[in-house]
């Protein structure tokens, strides 16, 4: 026989019952969790109250569109820029107000078409009046008429100023030249042949086709023969036609600038190596400097075009500078324009 312990003075329950709990305390009907609200907005500022401000001064009509639009995002997200729309808002009505007010008054003050086809009318009556009494500007006068080949000894040096222009007291008259040609190869022989325009002043290739009327060359050497002048004018039609072979004679030299040239003189057998030099231009003038290898004779080189008249200058010596130049320039000076 089991019995109870003693702490348990009713023992189990009968019949397997749990034991009873009591009801639990009255809480007031069931609480319903409110729906999820939207991340707040608050830092950020509305796009429309912005741009409402930058539209007042850009095209205010719009501004003040923006700018309501902001105020209405603004009171339902409770995004910031509330006052800034109200700016906007206030810039943009009153750029408005302004505007209607200056076309008002523009309208007031501005004279009636008639008027002003009046003003217009009396103005141009008075500039015409001005203009009637101003006397007449002169004419500009003609164009000095062309240097023709019987002028063209008057342009040439005459053997002092050649002496002056050389440096060189003791030079005597060479005698005067009146063609284009070059020295016969059983002479003298020029390789490349070409470039004896480099060399010589002329020589045919510069004035071929070009329509020259005549060739006038004053000549002029020293007692040892290792200085020489040879200042000479060519005349053409017109001007066009000078300045034509200029630009071709250039376009020469420039083809032989920096080759090297063997001059021999055939029947005495010797021979000079020269460096071709490149033209360069000083003032309406272009000279070439043929440096002669081995010795410090070198020879000069010089064209230059005026009105219908070209200049062609060669000279031979040691220890010149720019004889050649001046010497172009002397004639050119005293060519008419």
């Amino acid at each position: 026989m089991t019995y109870p312990p003693p702490d348990d003075p009713f023992g189990g329950m009968p019949f397997g019952q749990l034991p009873s709990v009591p009801p639990p305390p009255y809480s007031g009907p069931p609480v319903i969790p409110a729906a999820p609200q939207p991340p707040s907005a608050s830092g950020e500022v509305n796009t429309f109250a912005t741009l409402s401000v930058v539209f007042a001064f850009v095209f205010a009509p719009i501004g003040a569109v923006l700018g309501h639009l902001g105020l209405s995002q603004v009171k339902r997200t409770g995004q910031r820029g509330h006052d800034r729309a109200l700016i906007g808002v206030a810039l943009s009505y009153t750029f408005i107000a302004a505007a209607v007010v200056g076309l008002v008054v523009w309208i007031a003050v501005k004279p009636p078409a008639s008027e002003s086809k009046t003003v217009a009318a009396q103005t141009t009556t008075t500039t015409t009046s001005a203009q009637t009494t101003t006397s007449p500007l002169p004419p500009p006068p003609p164009p000095p008429p062309p240097v023709t080949p019987a002028g063209m000894a008057g342009l040439l040096p005459s053997l002092d100023e050649m002496r002056q222009l050389m440096n060189t007291p003791d030079l005597t008259d060479a005698g005067n030249g009146d063609e284009v040609g070059v020295v016969s190869p059983s002479v003298q022989t020029f390789d490349p042949p070409e470039c004896v325009v480099s060399m010589n002043s002329f020589t045919p290739e510069p004035y071929k086709d070009s329509g020259y009327r005549s060739v006038l060359s004053v000549n002029a050497s020293g007692p040892h023969g290792n200085t020489q002048a040879g200042i000479g004018v060519a005349v053409f039609d017109d001007a066009a036609a000078a300045q034509k072979t200029l630009s071709h004679y250039i376009g020469l030299l420039q083809q032989c600038a920096g080759k090297t040239l063997t001059w021999t003189i055939v029947q005495d057998a010797k021979w000079s190596k020269f460096i071709l030099g490149a033209p360069e231009n000083s003032g309406a003038v272009t000279g070439v400097h043929n440096t002669n290898i081995g010795s410090t004779t070198g020879i000069y080189r010089a064209i230059g075009a005026k009105s219908n008249v070209l200049v062609d200058v060669q000279m031979v010596g040691a220890d010149l500078t720019d004889q050649n130049i001046r010497a172009v320039n002397n004639v050119l000076d005293k060519i008419p324009g």
